[in-house]
């Protein structure tokens, strides 16, 4: 360099070959990968074969080349099906192809027949019929491989005027293979999101801490009422109706518990849902760090739990019975047992004072014996009612 010191340089030769693949040139590019150098995978420059082009042509390609990563080159006139203009290296060996020969034998010398039937129709509305010179696209589609298989391209070209006056595409191409599985997988996977969702009645929602702002996934399917973007959370919930007063604490204090730094916080809640009633909800909300461990975001899941609410009141319902007296609603004999000896365990010279009373209804047999047995049940549920009134339901 200038200063003396040394710089890597990539010093990459292209051979220039004529409409009958006989050399008669060559190109050459100086290229800086002074930073390049640095990195354990980089991308490295295959031989570029083009045909006999003129020089603003070939000053058209590599200023393609320049801006898009090195990759496949091909060329077309603008003409049906698109007749073979020049084709290099890199782009016959990602469609499978040994020789420039080998292309022109299994294609009849027509790009068209690289191309996907079924993308075909996609690839003329982009280019358009009326072609002119300085004309530029970038469309997307299949590629059609020596032994049938395909690849996904990513087709940056422009239209020049070729050596005999005919107007001629030159492409760059980029093999988009494994980016198009990505995004199939991606899109996969939000499929099975928004199914896992519904099959768990949940909506998930992110909350950006710095903001204060709510932005909900999917806000069309979820069972709650709301935006999809909900500013000044989480106080906001409570004020406007979408959380039910009773729960805007236990919501306020999961919320507070991640922003102080706990990673996970969970609660019950009920929410209003778009049938205008309040249902129950489990709220579970984990944070999202920096790298220097600093909270910036949360990412919460509502899960329903009607069903569970439910079933635990048919549990409680059910205990209740089966510790009840039937008639006066007090505890049966072993549930009072318990009670008392839970209560005793509990106390000492430290504990709370404790008493027990007991009452006991004298000549009651008589009363049945007189009145009957309706009488007496009646007499029996008033002393229940009594003694509830006297010291509590429980």
């Amino acid at each position: 360099l200038k200063d003396g010191s040394y710089g890597w340089r990539r010093a990459s030769m292209t051979t220039i070959f004529d409409q009958f693949g006989r050399p008669v040139k060559a190109f050459g590019i100086l290229e800086d990968i002074t930073r390049e150098h640095d990195l354990e995978e980089r991308l490295r420059q295959g031989e570029k074969q083009l045909s006999d082009l003129k020089a603003e042509n070939q000053m058209t390609a590599v200023s393609l080349l320049n801006e898009m990563a090195l990759c496949g080159l091909i060329g077309g006139y603008c003409e049906e099906n698109f007749p073979l203009y020049f084709i290099n290296g890199e782009m016959l060996r990602l469609m499978g192809y040994g020789s420039h020969e080998d292309f022109i034998e299994h294609t009849g010398g027509f790009v068209g027949n690289t191309i996907h039937p079924d993308d075909i129709p996609h690839v003329l509305r982009e280019l358009g019929t009326g072609y002119y010179e300085g004309q530029e696209y970038i469309v997307k589609y299949r590629t059609l491989k020596k032994d049938g298989s395909f690849f996904w391209t990513l087709d940056k070209g422009r239209v020049v005027e070729a050596e005999d006056g005919r107007l001629a595409i030159l492409s760059v191409c980029i093999d988009l293979s494994g980016q198009q599985q990505a995004e199939e997988n991606l899109r996969l996977a939000n499929s099975r999101f928004r199914i896992a969702m519904q099959l768990t009645r949940a909506d998930v929602w992110e909350y950006d801490i710095p903001t204060r702002t709510i932005v909900r996934f999917d806000p069309e399917d979820a069972w709650v009422k709301g935006a999809q973007e909900i500013t000044g959370a989480p106080e906001c919930l409570v004020e406007c109706g979408w959380i039910h007063p009773e729960s805007g604490e236990a919501v306020l204090r999961a919320v507070r518990e991640v922003e102080e730094g706990a990673r996970q916080s969970v609660c019950e809640m009920q929410a209003l849902c778009k049938d205008d009633r309040y249902r129950w909800f489990r709220l579970t909300c984990t944070v999202i760090q920096q790298k220097d461990g600093k909270a910036v975001r949360m990412l919460g899941v509502s899960e329903n739990i009607d069903h569970e609410k439910e079933k635990e009141r048919q549990y409680k319902r059910l205990l209740r019975d089966s510790q009840r007296d039937s008639l006066t609603g007090l505890y049966t004999r072993s549930a009072f047992e318990n009670k008392v000896r839970a209560v005793l365990e509990q106390s000492g010279p430290e504990g709370p004072v404790t008493a027990v009373a007991l009452l006991d209804v004298d000549n009651f047999k008589q009363v049945n014996d007189a009145f009957g047995h309706v009488r007496g049940d009646e007499i029996l549920r008033k002393i229940g009612d009594a003694i509830r009134g006297a010291f509590g339901a429980e």
